[in-house]
């Protein structure tokens, strides 16, 4: 499931940690942006940037198939000697490496692509049968307000739940989240670069639902 989710049913991964990792103490509203539209067999879903990674997974482990697949895997190492294909394109671009590709992969080897790069950028596009996805080539700007559109699909409706797993509704709903982050619980043994990585991010996060015009907001603790 996506990261929310995991946050919401204590199940707190690295996959979490790392989407937390750049955030000191504070209140930051307007989060993982969810925009969903009903329709009779699919669904349409517009998300802010952080769920990039978390489409690729829900694509790749619940719809087998083929899939034409393009864009830039991300990372901050140099990973070329790690890619089980060849890449269109690799160069490294400040202090991060870009891969670029087009090619058919399976739903396996995009699951695998996922797991070695969960922790990093995967900005692709995605096509197959029942499925359309797209995200944008690059982060937004830092400090500025996120939009659901960074990432946008097409699904089948039995996938509605990766996102609307703790409300149903009939034909719109839009989902913002804040985090309210009190303290940074950080390990002593390490330096101040890594501690401040490493360290957890403890507080609350408030999940706002608005569904078909109804107003619900849920709220949960924070450590991650």
């Amino acid at each position: 499931m996506n990261f929310i989710y995991k946050i919401f049913n204590n199940n707190v991964d690295e996959t979490v940690h790392k989407q937390f990792s750049r955030f000191g103490k504070g209140t930051y509203e307007g989060r993982a942006l969810v925009f969903l539209t009903k329709g009779k067999n699919s669904f349409k879903v517009k998300t802010s940037f952080e769920f990039a990674n978390d489409f690729i997974f829900l694509i790749a482990s619940k719809i087998p198939g083929q899939f034409d697949v393009s864009g830039k895997i991300v990372a901050s190492y140099d990973f070329l000697s790690s890619l089980s294909f060849e890449s269109a394109s690799y160069a490294k671009r400040g202090s991060f490496y870009t891969a670029e590709i087009s090619r058919s992969l399976s739903s396996f080897e995009l699951l695998s692509l996922y797991d070695k790069f969960k922790l990093h950028f995967l900005f692709l596009q995605i096509k197959g049968e029942g499925v359309q996805f797209r995200s944008k080539a690059s982060l937004p700007k830092p400090g500025g307000s996120l939009k659901a559109g960074f990432c946008s699909a097409t699904l089948p409706s039995s996938l509605l739940s990766f996102f609307a797993f703790d409300f149903s509704f009939s034909k719109k709903a839009e989902i913002s989240h804040t985090y309210v982050i009190t303290e940074l619980v950080v390990l002593t043994s390490l330096d101040s670069v890594h501690a401040r990585e490493a360290a957890q991010r403890k507080g609350k996060i408030l999940r706002n639902v608005v569904a078909d015009g109804t107003t619900n907001t849920k709220e949960t603790e924070l450590l991650v």
